[in-house]
C-alpha cells in the first residue's frame, strides 16, 4: 500500500506510443562552397560542401555498416567522411560537412554522398561538375538580370578560384564602342558566384542610358597569384 501523496513511475523500457521515424535525412551538395550551381566548373583542388537536415540528427557513428556519411567519385570506392561533420551550435537536427578534395582530373565528374539518420534511414545526394586545369583563374558565367530591364538589373559572375581574393572590373561600352562606365571591386575570400552591383542603367556622369543593347564587360584577376581572366555579355535596356 503506498502513503498518501505518493505516485509510482515506470523508468525506462520503450514507449509504445512513439511514432516510427521513415523519413530520410535531407541534403543539400555543392562543391567549393553552397553558391555552386550543378553542373559548374571547379579546379584542381576543391571541396565537398554538404548541408544536411533530419528531424532526429545524423548519424555519425561507424555502426551498423553502411549508414556512416561517404562519399564516391564517379562510382569510385566509397570514403568515410564522418570527422567531417559538424552540428550547428543551436540545433542537433542540421549541419554542415566539408572535406577537402585535390589533385582532381580535368573533366567531366560526378560525386555521390550518401547519409543516414539515426534510425538508419538513408539518402543519397549527387552533383556533376567539371574540373579545369587550374592554370589559370577561369570564369564560367557572367550575367544580368533580369535581362532585358528598364530601372535596374545585378551583375554578378562564377568562376573557379572560390575562397580567393579577387580584383574585377566591370565595364559597360555602348554599340559604337565608347566605355561609358567602368566600375572597380575588390571581393575578398570570394564565393564561387559573386554578386558584384545592382546597376541603374546610367552612365557614369549619371546619365540614364537610352534603349538599347550594351556590351557589360567583365575581368577578373586573383590577387593569390595574379591569374587573369575577362567575358562579356549583352545588357538589353528598355527605357
Amino acid at each position: 500500500m503506498l502513503a498518501s501523496g505518493y505516485s509510482t513511475q515506470n523508468v525506462g523500457g520503450l514507449d509504445n506510443t512513439a511514432l516510427p521515424d521513415t523519413t530520410p535525412p535531407q541534403i543539400r551538395l555543392f562543391m567549393g562552397d553552397t553558391t555552386f550551381i550543378s553542373g559548374g566548373i571547379v579546379g584542381p583542388s576543391t571541396k565537398i560542401v554538404a548541408l544536411l537536415t533530419d528531424e532526429n540528427g545524423i548519424n555519425i557513428s561507424n555502426s551498423p555498416e553502411g549508414k556512416e556519411i561517404h562519399f564516391s567519385l564517379d562510382d569510385g570506392p566509397s570514403q568515410n567522411i564522418n570527422d567531417y561533420y559538424l552540428t550547428l551550435a543551436d540545433s542537433y537536427q542540421k549541419g554542415m560537412l566539408t572535406y577537402p578534395l585535390d589533385g582532381l582530373e580535368k573533366g567531366k565528374h560526378t560525386l555521390t554522398l550518401t547519409a543516414s539518420d539515426t534510425h538508419n534511414n538513408t539518402n543519397t545526394a549527387t552533383v556533376p561538375f567539371v574540373v579545369t586545369d587550374g592554370t589559370r583563374i577561369e570564369i564560367e558565367e557572367f550575367l544580368n538580370y533580369p535581362n532585358p530591364f528598364e530601372q535596374n538589373t545585378t551583375l554578378e559572375f562564377t568562376h573557379t578560384r572560390p575562397g580567393e581574393d579577387l580584383e574585377v572590373f566591370v565595364s559597360i561600352i555602348d554599340m559604337a564602342g565608347n566605355k561609358i562606365l567602368e566600375q572597380h571591386f575588390e571581393v575578398l575570400a570570394s564565393q564561387y558566384r559573386v554578386t558584384l552591383t545592382d546597376w541603374d542603367g546610367r552612365s557614369a556622369s549619371g546619365t540614364k542610358l537610352g534603349r538599347g543593347i550594351y556590351v557589360g564587360k567583365l575581368s577578373v584577376r586573383s590577387l593569390l597569384d595574379g591569374s587573369k581572366n575577362e567575358q562579356f555579355t549583352k545588357l538589353i535596356v528598355l527605357n
